[in-house]
């Protein structure tokens, strides 16, 4: 059941946060102007702001990234003192003739499916520095969400606090969305990039390792990626889609800050310089032609030639339970396959499962619930184009995917392991 929102606590919270963002940024254009370049200008910059394509924003002290949908989202990693909320950034836009319709049309655009909102506060011009801003408020099943669209230098921005309307929600807006709000700055308006200039790479490829991370079952062994460049850049992870040579870089530092941006060596370090601002640094050597980057080991992958044709079915299978003493017995996993034929044709299908029961620290067990969900099967052509699996299915859609061969035996495929079990196990021998 959902729970019921104080209409007359979020209507007070949202008449307390308008005036408080009018005070906090009532600044002249001139002052904020050289607050910015004050900051920029400062040899050593702050290490909390981080930037989400035009946004340039604060990290609030104990809250950690993520994201969905392709918004950024900022959360608290301490729900007891600030409840659970989230503080949400959307894409920049091109700005629009009517801003105040083009919020109304955001706020709906993100009640998802069965939930029902309401209005607490419709659209209303406010400033925001030099900046022409809009706010308002809606309830949606018993949260408040806090609506703020900016426009800067012809982009809009879209910012939103979604969370309780009770003394936790505004704990969080008193001591993170409000001051998050009165420090952002838009590169569009002349804020400088977080991302400096890069210097000459000194590795070119796709670099495929592995090393432990934690799941579901806990600490658990993962598949690991490097994607170096010689002109300086790097992405962490599978570019789902996408190989070196059709990532377009400069796209990805923007909306994808948090895995791509500028490397290089140093001595025994190897330094990243992220996209949204965070620098890093990992022990880094040579091992023949594998590179050790914080004690993993990565080998360099050959990209499939345009026009390769393969001959074989490829399957993976992956279950993780959840972890014990959670309150949660069971687990959840998938499958998928994929054949492709020397002749160019392809079929592809997979499923995904769950299952679990609830149980008390006594071991009673107080309900549970199964699911399953089956992809279409899917058949075509496929062809290897730009170093990327491209699947041309018979009802018209078109898919890319990130693949590499290990051996005949195992493929990767947008960084999860594939196996052929009709090849003998010796195929299995390759780099990795």
């Amino acid at each position: 059941m959902a729970r019921k929102l104080d209409r007359a606590a979020a209507s007070f919270v949202l008449a307390q946060i308008a005036t408080l963002l009018v005070l906090g940024c009532s600044r002249a254009e001139g002052s904020w102007n050289t607050a910015q370049g004050a900051e920029q200008g400062k040899s050593k910059r702050d290490p909390a702001l981080r930037q989400f394509d035009n946004v340039i924003y604060k990290l609030p002290a104990g809250w950690f990234v993520g994201g969905r949908n392709g918004y950024l989202a900022l959360m608290p990693r301490d729900h007891d003192k600030e409840g659970f909320c989230t503080i949400w950034i959307a894409p920049s836009e091109k700005a629009p003739s009517d801003p105040a319709k083009w919020i109304r049309s955001k706020m709906a655009g993100v009640v998802e499916k069965g939930d029902q909102a309401s209005a607490i506060r419709e659209p209303k011009g406010t400033k925001l520095g030099p900046h022409s801003a809009w706010m308002a408020g809606q309830a949606v099943d018993g949260d408040m969400q806090i609506h703020v669209a900016v426009v800067a230098a012809g982009r809009i921005e879209h910012i939103y606090f979604n969370g309780p309307a009770d003394e936790k929600g505004q704990r969080a807006t008193n001591s993170a969305f409000i001051p998050l709000c009165d420090e952002l700055q838009f590169v569009s308006a002349g804020a400088k990039p977080l991302l400096e200039a890069p210097r000459p790479g000194e590795f070119h490829g796709s670099y495929f390792g592995t090393g432990m991370g934690y799941g579901l079952n806990g600490i658990e062994v993962e598949n690991k990626f490097f994607f170096f460049t010689k002109a300086g850049h790097f992405y962490e992870g599978v570019p789902s889609g996408r190989s070196l040579q059709t990532i377009d870089f400069p796209a990805a530092f923007a909306r994808e800050g948090g895995r791509c941006g500028n490397y290089h060596v140093r001595g025994k370090e190897l330094v990243l310089d992220f996209g949204n601002g965070e620098k890093r640094s990992k022990s880094f050597k040579q091992d023949g032609d594998a590179l050790v980057i914080g004690g993993d080991k990565f080998w360099l992958q050959e990209e499939i030639a345009d026009g390769t044709h393969m001959d074989g079915c490829w399957t993976s299978l992956h279950y993780s339970s959840f972890t014990q003493g959670s309150g949660v017995v069971g687990g959840a996993g998938g499958t998928h396959s994929l054949t492709l034929t020397k002749d160019g044709k392809f079929q592809s299908e997979g499923m995904g499962f769950a299952s679990a029961n609830f149980e008390t620290p006594a071991g009673d067990l107080t309900g549970g619930f199964s699911t399953k969900s089956d992809n279409k099967a899917k058949q075509g052509t496929y062809e290897f184009k730009g170093g990327v699996l491209v699947l041309n299915a018979s009802d018209g859609t078109r898919r890319t995917k990130n693949l590499f061969m290990l051996s005949p035996r195992v493929m990767l495929l947008d960084g999860t392991s594939h196996i052929d079990q009709s090849k003998p196990e010796s195929d299995s021998k390759g780099k990795r």
